[in-house]
């Protein structure tokens, strides 16, 4: 079927400009809508994250402060560095000083009646003072620092063997290498 137009072309073009006019006026109309739902129904899940975001902005605000008052950079810089030092000493601590196994191999061949008062250690020498009972307790502590694999170079002094009683003795001699500190 054939159809024919019969207005003029004025009204025809009124006609258009009506018809644009409608599509125009109902897409404006749907996107005034589809922004009021979308609003109704996304507004109260973006009001508290908002409002969140606001608190949380003041909180840290606040906390920066407190943290300059409070001079905390400074608080865990001394706090790092006491760190480093303890990690140091524990270091320290959990490796046994080979003076202080030296001193327990020294006082272990120390016999009865023999007490030792002061020992210094020096590289590869050392000397020992002390007191002993008698001149066998003395001569005795002489034969296990010699047959000891651990020193060498050992002298007594000539006065203080030919006492026999209540002796006050100073023993020197050298540490063997594996030994020295």
């Amino acid at each position: 079927m054939l159809s024919t137009n019969l207005l003029p072309q004025s009204e025809k073009e009124q006609l258009w400009y009506e018809d644009v006019r409608h599509t125009v006026k109902f897409l404006t109309t749907g996107i005034v809508v589809v922004f009021l739902v979308g609003s109704t129904l996304l507004l109260p899940s973006y009001l508290p994250l908002y409002l969140q975001k606001k608190a949380l902005q003041n909180r840290f605000a606040l906390e920066e402060g407190a943290s300059k008052k409070l001079k905390t950079e400074e608080i865990l810089s001394q706090v790092r560095l006491a760190k480093t030092k303890i990690s140091t000493l524990s270091t320290f601590i959990s490796n046994s000083s080979r003076a202080s196994l030296l001193l327990d191999q020294m006082l272990s061949e120390l016999p009865p009646g023999v007490s030792v008062d002061q020992l210094s250690i020096t590289g590869s020498g050392f000397t020992i003072r002390g007191q002993a009972l008698t001149r066998d307790n003395l001569l005795q502590f002489e034969r296990n620092l010699r047959e000891s694999d651990r020193f060498q170079d050992i002298s007594f002094p000539f006065s203080d063997i030919i006492r026999q009683s209540d002796i006050n003795f100073a023993v020197q001699g050298k540490l063997k290498a594996p030994y020295s500190l």
